[in-house]
């Protein structure tokens, strides 16, 4: 059954991301058919009864509802994404004393962010993705993570693109960045889903 259930997943997942790429070439609206795909995590987390990546996926959700389909509240998409990467540090940190060494390099993000008096949203988006790149580097001491470990490092690459979308105004690269996001994103939350569901002590 469980076999059953990943393979209808993986599957579903596919046809949704074959789905969006061939409307965002004929530049139709695919907002709703990407949101559906992280949809669909959080209710294949929940079936498989995995509450802690249950409860990351509820906040991603949140986040894209933000980011993604109404396209406002910055701050509130950004915090929820914030949340995200702390329930992902709560999954991962079995050594608390590398989450300690963690959370000090992070305080040291916001703390000079804030020295230089940078605006609320670059703040954190320094520290969401700071939280990120620990989770990310976490993720490969466990061989047992590694389709997590790979999520993790298309979510990086996905906000890589994001930024260029946002720093260029045009150009063959800016269109590379605005195809590139989503490629990378959904199959990141799809394997960090299904990496999920290993037990990070095992």
């Amino acid at each position: 059954m469980k076999t059953m259930k990943m393979k209808a997943f993986i599957l579903i997942e596919s046809i949704l991301f074959v789905s969006f790429i061939i409307m965002d070439f004929m530049n139709m609206n695919s907002i709703y058919i990407k949101y559906l795909g992280i949809v669909i995590c959080f209710v294949f987390s929940i079936l498989n009864k995995n509450y802690i990546i249950s409860l990351a996926q509820l906040f991603t959700l949140i986040a894209d509802y933000f980011l993604l389909v109404i396209d406002n509240y910055y701050v509130l998409g950004l915090i929820s994404f914030i949340i995200v990467q702390m329930i992902y540090m709560y999954f991962l940190y079995n050594n608390k004393t590398k989450l300690y060494i963690y959370i000090r390099l992070l305080l040291i993000v916001i703390a000079i962010s804030l020295i230089n008096k940078l605006p609320l949203l670059y703040v954190l988006v320094l520290c969401y993705f700071s939280m990120l790149i620990m989770n990310a580097i976490t993720s490969y001491s466990n061989r047992n993570l590694i389709l997590l470990s790979i999520g993790f490092t298309l979510f990086i690459g996905c906000d890589i693109s994001v930024g260029l979308h946002n720093i260029l105004n045009s150009g063959l690269l800016y269109e590379i960045a605005t195809m590139s996001m989503w490629i990378f994103y959904l199959p990141s939350q799809v394997l960090i889903t299904i990496g999920g569901l290993i037990n990070v002590n095992s």
